[in-house]
């Protein structure tokens, strides 16, 4: 069993944009969750609508998982921690902008992360990236290319939320960065380097709001 070290980036709530690295006691102590979530669009709707997504997502995230969940056996604890709490955050928002007679005018992007002292599993939309780097290599959650875009991709857009779910059993020493910023060839050579050589403020590194965490035993 692992435990995490970590370190969080800053955050800008007055852009619309909110995290939150919390424990998740109801599943032990070692589990516990990064979100991220970022307004599409401006302005005090999107402030208080992505707000709204962040604690319905943590407060899915600490609820007990039901013994009979299908997720659990094909995504593992993680996973359908992550695939719960976007279900949760996607209708959240949904019902809100239904509210303010905003309904596909209000929508969110957002990355989960969840650790379960075994592995992590990471889930998002929109252009999020997670990476993890083990010795001297590094290895992408997500195709760079790959992430997909539409209404169907924002929380709070549809009814169905399309979520990208990938998911790493850790190794000691792995580290893993979290960051709602798109990183490049030429940022992640920089990070290889900073990681390599043990460096603080990895996550400071990257702009916007990053998790960087170490497996430690």
């Amino acid at each position: 069993m692992f435990s995490l070290r970590f370190s969080l980036g800053s955050s800008d709530e007055e852009r619309g944009r909110y995290s939150a690295m919390t424990p998740l006691v109801a599943f032990g102590p070692r589990v516990c969750s990064f979100v991220y979530v970022e307004g599409i669009h401006g302005g005090l709707a999107s402030q208080i609508g992505s707000k709204i997504t962040l604690d319905a997502m943590i407060g899915k995230l600490s609820e007990p998982l039901p013994k009979q969940d299908p997720t659990i056996l094909r995504d593992g604890i993680s996973g359908a921690l992550v695939q719960r709490a976007f279900t949760e955050g996607n209708r959240a928002l949904h019902s809100y902008a239904q509210k303010m007679l905003s309904s596909g005018k209000l929508s969110a992007s957002g990355i989960v992360a969840v650790f379960d002292s075994e592995r992590i599993s990471v889930g998002r939309t929109g252009a999020s990236e997670a990476i993890l780097f083990r010795g001297e290599e590094s290895l992408r959650f997500f195709e760079s290319e790959g992430a997909r875009s539409g209404l169907e991709r924002h929380l709070g857009a549809n009814r169905q939320i399309l979520v990208d779910l990938a998911s790493v059993r850790l190794q000691e020493g792995d580290r893993i960065i979290v960051t709602s910023n798109t990183v490049d060839e030429r940022l992640l050579g920089a990070i290889q380097t900073a990681v390599r050589e043990k460096r603080y403020g990895v996550a400071c590194m990257l702009g916007g709001t990053s998790c960087f965490f170490e497996a430690v035993r």
